[in-house]
């Protein structure tokens, strides 16, 4: 639906001619209002389900159980279709309920990691064994990481709450306040739901457009010839040329593997298909918004070195293939 308006409002409205503005133009009016949506649904469904079932929904999500909400939540992520900014939504929702802060950066992290596409393409053109790696380690990423965050943004005094949704505590401290019948709640939800687009419109805006630039004017084939040339540093350049470019993830993988038939090893192309996914430079202005510039910075450094051992371990492991 959404790339059908795009396509519309490039084709139709403007009457644009040329390919790569065409492609442009078109990304910038199919996402941004794609995520506009995403992020006005669910956090207004949260924000619905926090105030209609109270304490209840906080008390059940904050309870630790071993570690297993790390893994479930990065499971969730593993079998989401949902590119980075997509995955954005889903996160600031986790953050609203109440789920433990380890949870939310495990979906994070390997909802754009794990593609199901790709996970179908690596079993069918190298092997079973491949393609449950790739969805293995991305999962085990998000685990460790919902871990490591959840320590990290205790001693960082991260307070969400303090970030992102002001009102939650002026509404905790005086009940009556609440709303008490469902109309009410579902407006209230409304009101949340447009003051959470305010907040970081301009971040959305800005990260979509910067990735509109990449997806029409960037062609795939300067990338897979720079990537295929720089030999043994290929894990790190191409997790480092995947950062600024923002495309759609059907579009990552059939890049990739474009870059894979024509001889860059799978590790490699993989790193490069979950730096774009993970990485990309629009997720992290959005993010912005959300997150202290202390934990971006943060879980840019993880993410990166988690995505550059998993590439150099799937390389090693094809040579023995």
């Amino acid at each position: 639906m959404f790339e059908i308006f795009g396509n519309f409002i490039a084709g139709e409205i403007f009457k644009i001619q040329n390919e790569k503005l065409f492609a442009a133009v078109s990304f910038f009016f199919a996402d941004f209002p794609k995520i506009l949506f995403l992020i006005f649904i669910v956090v207004g469904i949260v924000s619905f389900l926090k105030i209609f079932l109270g304490t209840k929904l906080e008390n059940f999500f904050s309870r630790r159980f071993f570690g297993l909400e790390n893994l479930s939540a990065a499971i969730f992520g593993a079998i989401t279709p949902f590119c980075s900014c997509s995955s954005i939504p889903i996160f600031l929702g986790f953050l609203r309920s109440g789920i433990p802060t380890g949870a939310a950066f495990a979906f994070l992290i390997t909802s754009p990691l794990v593609n199901e596409v790709a996970l179908v393409l690596i079993a069918e053109k190298f092997s079973v064994f491949f393609a449950a790696f790739y969805a293995t380690s991305g999962i085990l990423l998000g685990f460790l990481g919902g871990f490591f965050f959840e320590k990290i943004t205790r001693r960082l005094e991260f307070f969400t709450e303090k970030k992102i949704c002001c009102s939650c505590k002026k509404n905790s401290s005086s009940k009556n306040l609440l709303p008490k019948n469902f109309i009410e709640i579902v407006r209230a939800a409304f009101f949340e739901a447009i003051k959470t687009l305010r907040q970081i419109l301009p971040f959305v805006f800005i990260g979509i457009f910067l990735g509109a630039i990449f997806h029409g004017f960037v062609p795939s084939y300067f990338l897979e010839n720079l990537v295929g040339k720089i030999g043994f540093l290929q894990v790190p350049a191409a997790v480092i040329l995947g950062v600024p470019i923002y495309v759609g993830c059907s579009a990552a993988v059939l890049i990739v593997f474009e870059i894979a038939a024509n001889g860059v090893a799978l590790g490699t192309s993989l790193a490069f298909l979950m730096a774009i996914a993970g990485l990309s430079l629009p997720e992290f202005l959005i993010l912005k918004k959300i997150l202290p510039a202390r934990i971006l910075i943060i879980f840019g450094f993880f993410v990166a070195i988690g995505i550059m051992i998993i590439g150099i371990l799937i390389n090693f492991l094809e040579s023995f293939f």
